[in-house]
């Protein structure tokens, strides 16, 4: 079997910098080269390279946003006002995947991984991911939960696809979209393949099971609780799976070696297996299906491969990577950043995605030909989608002449 290797886990960046309103009727707007918005929508390049390699942003309190590196560790702060400055240092972390501000403290909480022995490649126990916290001044650095799954990943050179991207919900816990290692998948490991929930004291339990590789989970309804604070009522998530070696008689690109299409837009409710391994749209293989028995809910969309074109002559993986989510007129809206990926470091082939409608029926590309877009967030008013390209390191925003549910003109 040829996997891939998680849901491009290493190259998410996101340097999705501000997130707020900004001023910048002084001094037109930089070029965008070949990126291109739908009609009916505005696109603003709002800063360049704030981190390398950045894999996550997130908004604070006060409007500043965090933006985390793949590569160094760094983690970064670019206030509402004012230059951006660092606040951990490259060096002080590593594998650094997902950042969730902590809703009353402000903390930062941080996924990243780690190697502890020297065979990283080949033994699953030699390198672990965990969730770290950061103090949003003195960046002082405490470990939160240890010890989870991770997976290193050879071509970058760092471990990577274990604990990935993280959100909080209102009552304080925290969901970890958690990816596999695939050498101790036998094991049966269930913080593995999940979407963990992490209780404000660290209990770290499976909110739901069954997908691969999910790079990043977004809260999108909840209970309601005692003082206004809930917990999820459930959740979206991208998944990013795998294929098989020899080329599919039903494959629509000819020299695509999958069987199917395994790239997901889920909505994710609590206690619920997704059908991986196995899946929810192939037949279940009683050797590697993980969880027999189990019944499972299929997703609400699955990607089919991007088609060779005139900027990449191979056929790309779609690879959902960054997520958000807003209560919308008639119904939810979902935003995904799609990778499609031929390549980790593939340029013009991305794409910002809205979906709307009953089950989010309603696909529309707000933005394309993007490089590598990694994550996205709304600002915090709501009206702006922040965007960081992992290829780049640019942040953008885009956001419409009207409101998200009106139709383009």
């Amino acid at each position: 079997m040829h996997r891939r290797l998680l849901s491009i886990p290493i190259l998410m960046g996101l340097v999705v910098l501000l997130g707020t309103t900004r001023d910048t009727s002084a001094a037109p707007p930089p070029p965008l080269g070949d990126i291109q918005v739908a009609p009916g929508y505005k696109l603003v390049k709002v800063a360049s390279g704030v981190v390398a390699g950045p894999t996550s942003i997130a908004f604070g309190h006060y409007g500043q946003l965090y933006v985390s590196s793949l590569f160094t560790g760094q983690i970064s702060v670019v206030p509402y006002h004012g230059k951006p400055w660092v606040l951990v240092p490259p060096g002080k972390l590593s594998g650094t995947m997902g950042l969730a501000v902590h809703p009353r403290t402000g903390h930062v909480y941080v996924s990243n991984s780690y190697v502890v022995g020297p065979n990283p490649g080949t033994n699953p126990d030699d390198q672990r991911s965990r969730i770290s916290i950061v103090h949003p001044h003195s960046g002082q650095i405490r470990t939160f939960v240890d010890d989870l799954p991770s997976m290193f990943f050879e071509d970058l050179g760092a471990p990577v696809t274990g604990s990935q991207g993280i959100d909080f919900d209102s009552a304080g816990n925290l969901y970890v979209a958690q990816g596999i290692n695939e050498e101790s998948r036998e094991d049966g490991d269930p913080f593995q393949s999940a979407i963990l929930k992490i209780t404000p004291w660290g209990k770290v339990s499976v909110y739901a099971s069954g997908l691969r590789a999910p790079y990043d989970v977004r809260v999108a309804r909840e209970t309601c609780g005692p003082k206004g604070y809930g917990h999820a009522l459930y959740l979206y998530a991208g998944d990013n799976g795998e294929g098989a070696e020899n080329e599919a008689e039903d494959s629509p690109v000819d020299g695509l070696t999958t069987r199917q299409y395994y790239d997901e837009l889920n909505r994710v409710i609590p206690g619920k297996h997704y059908g991986w391994p196995g899946g929810s749209y192939l037949p279940h293989d009683e050797e590697t299906y993980w969880f027999p028995g189990k019944s499972h809910i299929g997703p609400l969309w699955n990607f089919e491969v991007v088609p060779p074109n005139k900027y990449w002559p191979v056929p790309a993986w779609p690879v959902p990577t960054g997520i958000d989510s807003m209560h919308g007129e008639h119904g939810d809206i979902v935003f995904l950043a799609m990778f499609n990926c031929p390549s980790f470091f593939a340029k013009n082939l991305g794409t910002i995605e809205m979906f709307s409608g009953l089950d989010c029926s309603d696909r529309r590309v707000l933005v394309s030909l993007v490089d590598g877009p990694i994550d996205v967030r709304l600002g915090p008013y709501g009206h702006r989608l922040y965007f960081a390209e992992f290829v780049t390191g640019d942040i953008y925003f885009v956001a419409p002449c009207g409101s998200w549910t009106a139709k383009p003109n």
